[in-house]
């Protein structure tokens, strides 16, 4: 094989320097890539906001369900004690309209 010429060795570069990305456009590339990355986090610090609050709001609404309970059940407590008082009353012997007068 024979040795290649100038010829030969300025083509090759020539065809490897198009095919190879140029400086500018790796830096057209990376700054593609670092403003990605800037929205990526400007993202995860929205969804962390967002996880934030909806914990917040969760604890919240725990808590409003806890005192909605408690209040359930003191006015089942009353609900109970109504019924039996109920209860009671309908066992008594019913009165007449007309009592007699007491005697002194």
């Amino acid at each position: 094989m024979a040795e290649p010429t100038l010829k030969d060795v300025l083509a090759a570069v020539t065809a490897m320097r198009a095919e190879m990305a140029t400086k500018a456009e790796l830096a057209k590339l990376d700054a593609k890539v670092e403003g990605t990355i800037s929205k990526l986090e400007t993202l995860d610090a929205k969804v962390d906001a967002h996880r934030a609050e909806t914990q917040a709001h969760r604890l919240e609404t725990e808590k409003g369900f806890r005192e909605l309970d408690r209040e359930l059940t003191k006015h089942a407590e009353v609900h109970a004690a109504l019924e039996k008082d109920v209860a009671t009353l309908k066992r008594r012997p019913t009165r007449t309209a007309a009592r007699p007068a007491r005697r002194r």
